[in-house]
């Protein structure tokens, strides 16, 4: 385990310049925000009549990016989700060797509606340059076999990731406990160790969901103060329904005490 913590080093051409992602964690974050402001404001003037070219959207992301970064805009294979953004490896070495930016196949052209989910995948693929900590996460997941996997995605689908619309107080205390007890059965068969990478890579996962959906909120109200017709939903803080910040909080006290169950062990 340590030997594959010592070489969980990311490769230079899927990353950022270290003088551009030091700093504090919020200077990193607004830098990341001024990133996806500028793939909207390069958007912008190409739509013409309401929709935009997907072609177009792979030309702003080269743009936006000057080359680095190794993102690809692409149509995902399987159509399942209205967006998606995935880290690609290497067949040879198991590292990261990119992230992917995707739509469905039948988008051929882009409605502003659209435009708000690239911009949600977009803030995603931000987050992993200026935070290499979150890509570094996945890549050492990937190396030692916890990721992908089927129980992982069950647990990030139907419980990271699950609406839970609390309806007082009352509800989304009784959700929240039913969180934890799920989340504590997930770890109960892992090591220290794998608990520790899987409990940071679920903070992980909820911290840039959270900022994901802050930024469509953003553009979904600025598009609809031009007029353009944008859905209820994206004009929400879908992130407050799913009760993202409370998980990411339960999350961080898990890890927390297991950290000072085993410092205690120690001594």
């Amino acid at each position: 385990m340590n030997n594959m913590r010592q070489i969980n080093f990311l490769q230079p051409n899927v990353k950022l310049p270290f003088s551009e992602v030091s700093g504090s964690f919020a200077y990193r974050q607004q830098k990341a925000a001024e990133l996806v402001d500028k793939l909207y404001r390069d958007l912008m003037p190409k739509f013409r009549h309401g929709e935009l070219p997907f072609d177009e959207v792979k030309l702003s992301v080269k743009n936006v990016l000057k080359g680095r970064g190794r993102v690809r805009v692409i149509h995902d294979e399987h159509g399942e989700y209205m967006g998606a953004s995935y880290f690609t490896f290497s067949e040879y070495t198991c590292s990261i060797s990119g992230q992917t930016l995707e739509m469905p196949p039948k988008i051929k052209k882009l409605t502003p509606c659209d435009l708000i989910t690239v911009l949600h995948e977009f803030q995603h693929i931000a987050d992993a340059l200026f935070h290499p900590k979150y890509m570094a996460r996945t890549q050492f997941l990937y190396l030692t076999n916890l990721f992908p996997s089927k129980e992982l995605d069950r647990y990030t689908e139907n419980v990271l990731y699950k609406v839970e619309y609390p309806k007082n107080v009352k509800d989304k205390v009784h959700k929240l406990k039913i969180f934890k007890q799920k989340t504590l059965k997930f770890l109960e068969d892992k090591t220290i160790e794998e608990q520790i990478d899987l409990l940071q890579d679920s903070r992980k996962f909820l911290q840039t969901e959270i900022q994901a959906y802050k930024t469509q909120l953003k553009y979904a109200k600025k598009l609809a103060k031009k007029g353009y017709d944008i859905s209820n939903d994206d004009l929400q803080h879908c992130e407050r329904k799913m009760l993202l910040q409370e998980k990411l909080d339960i999350l961080t006290h898990i890890a927390a005490d297991i950290i000072k169950g085993e410092r205690a062990k120690m001594k």
